[in-house]
């Protein structure tokens, strides 16, 4: 600043204008929900499975931290299929899925539209707790690690489209003929 108190010049007011808006990643809150959300899953496959549950939440939140809530439930939910390919009591599915279930109300917190985020999310955890289920007592193992990757990548590319819609980067509607477009004669 020049010989001014407290006004920028037109430089400073030119460089502030060009930086991007700041925008927070609504998939990974921070503080207080994020911890508990991850000492939560971490605990839950660890009661579910031991001390290698315990090392699948350790890389559920790894995944979470590095990568995103939805990566962080097909991981939590792939460590199940791997750490239990028998398949799992109802009461342990539960448990986990409680869980998992922590994580997506821990993102939630971080959005503009908590609950729509919450739901659409939620959705997402009860299909793949079920195509768990299902895959595990009816396919082979790598069947059903196979189908759980591609629903996760299903899903995980749903949420970010929504992401990138309501953040304004694509628009939602199909785009209209313009002068320049050719027509059939």
């Amino acid at each position: 600043m020049s010989g001014q108190s407290g006004t920028a010049t037109a430089e400073e007011a030119d460089e502030t204008q060009m930086r991007p808006p700041r925008v927070t990643d609504p998939g990974r809150p921070g503080g207080r929900p994020a911890g508990i959300a991850l000492a939560i899953i971490t605990v839950a496959m660890g009661v579910v499975a031991g001390p290698l549950g315990a090392i699948g939440g350790g890389v559920t939140a790894a995944g979470w931290y590095l990568l995103g809530t939805p990566y962080a439930i097909a991981i939590a939910h792939v460590a199940l299929v791997v750490l239990f390919p028998s398949g799992l009591s109802l009461l342990s599915i539960g448990l986990l899925e409680a869980g998992v279930l922590t994580l997506v109300l821990a993102a939630a917190t971080g959005e503009r539209y908590p609950l729509r985020f919450a739901v659409t999310a939620l959705v997402g955890v009860i299909t793949l707790g079920g195509l768990t289920a299902v895959l595990v007592h009816t396919q082979p193992l790598w069947l059903a690690a196979l189908g759980l990757v591609v629903a996760a990548g299903v899903l995980a590319y749903g949420l970010h489209r929504v992401e990138l819609v309501q953040l304004g980067l694509v628009t939602d509607s199909v785009a209209e003929p313009t002068d320049e477009t050719p027509t059939e004669t």
